[in-house]
């Protein structure tokens, strides 16, 4: 530890106890200085390194840990069964594309129009039938998620031009998730009281 007052200044004495004088001292301590700014820039020099490698990494993150898969991931389970005869779902939007690795499926939106029916709809001439017969029951705008209250029964759920036959059962609610992709419109259904999903024939009606 340097003595007080400094070596540099008038008067000063050596503190090594070695009898050097004031000129050996100043030197010394100039010396010190000289070095200390130097070994103070290189460890600016690497920290400031070590954060430009930091956030060249980090740059890269996103494209992965951003990859919006919400949609599809929301329709690998049924809806939670609220005690109600209805249907209910979500709308998921898988991109065609994809980029750094990722194919982007968020939550969208469909409208959806529901016939009632007097039994399964099984084939697209029938279908046909069911629309050109009437207006449809009702339609919903489905903006990510829907929920209908509906009459237990059979029902056609149409995005045009294509559709799913379902069942609605009393005091049950039966899943119909949308599956928007590039080709014809896929839908996901968990019948009532089910955990797992059925492979629904879909139909094709015109536009």
């Amino acid at each position: 530890m340097q003595g007080w007052p400094p070596n540099d200044a008038p008067g000063a004495t050596s503190v090594s106890g070695q009898g050097e004088g004031p000129a050996a001292g100043t030197s010394t301590d100039r010396l010190d200085r000289t070095a200390e700014p130097a070994h103070s820039l290189g460890m600016v020099r690497s920290t400031s390194l070590l954060l430009l490698v930091l956030c060249l990494g980090l740059a890269a993150v996103p494209a992965c840990s951003l990859c919006n898969r919400a949609g599809c991931d929301a329709t690998g389970g049924p809806v939670a069964d609220t005690g109600q005869a209805a249907i209910a779902g979500v709308v998921a939007s898988e991109s065609d594309v994809i980029g750094n690795g990722c194919q982007a499926c968020p939550l969208g939106t469909a409208t959806l129009a529901i016939w009632k029916t007097s039994g399964p709809v099984t084939d697209d001439a029938g279908a046909q039938a069911v629309v050109d017969a009437s207006a449809a029951t009702m339609t919903i705008q489905a903006d990510q998620r829907y929920a209908q209250a509906l009459d237990p029964g059979s029902y056609l759920i149409c995005q045009r031009p294509f559709c799913v036959s379902a069942d609605i059962a009393a005091g049950h609610v039966t899943t119909v998730h949308i599956m928007q992709i590039n080709g014809p419109i896929q839908f996901i259904v968990f019948d009532a009281q089910s955990k797992s999903p059925r492979t629904p024939t879909t139909l094709e009606i015109s536009p």
